[in-house]
């Protein structure tokens, strides 16, 4: 399922919705660039778990803000290259994050499927 919204007041973006993505309320590859956030030296040193799991690392950041909708959630750590580049024009569709289970913390997500059938964006 894709949303849309916004990272530390960016340009809007399509964010896939990935709760299991463990510990981050957001995952990109180099759209945190673009947004100016970078992984300190600490998280570099690290390299994550992607490297791990797939091989890539992954550099944790944290993120001012995020927004999609009336829903605003602020500093929440991040996993800079959670999302292979790759993935981002999968199906000539182009994806730009991935908005993780941090994000939904303390709310309850539901999907109201008669509305995204009428083309909703809500």
């Amino acid at each position: 399922m894709t949303v849309f919204g916004s990272i530390a007041q960016g340009r809007p973006m399509a964010m896939i919705v990935e709760t299991a993505l463990s510990g981050a309320g957001v995952g990109a590859p180099e759209v945190f660039d673009e947004l100016g956030l970078k992984p300190g030296a600490m998280s570099r040193m690290v390299k994550g778990a992607g490297q791990y799991l797939q091989g890539r690392p992954w550099y944790a950041v944290t993120v001012p803000t995020i927004t999609v909708g009336q829903v605003n959630r602020t500093k929440l750590p991040a996993w800079y290259g959670a999302l292979d580049s790759a993935e981002m024009w999968r199906h000539g569709v182009r994806r730009d994050a991935i908005l993780a289970g941090l994000f939904f913390k303390d709310r309850v997500l539901t999907i109201d499927w008669g509305e995204a059938r009428a083309g909703g964006r809500g």
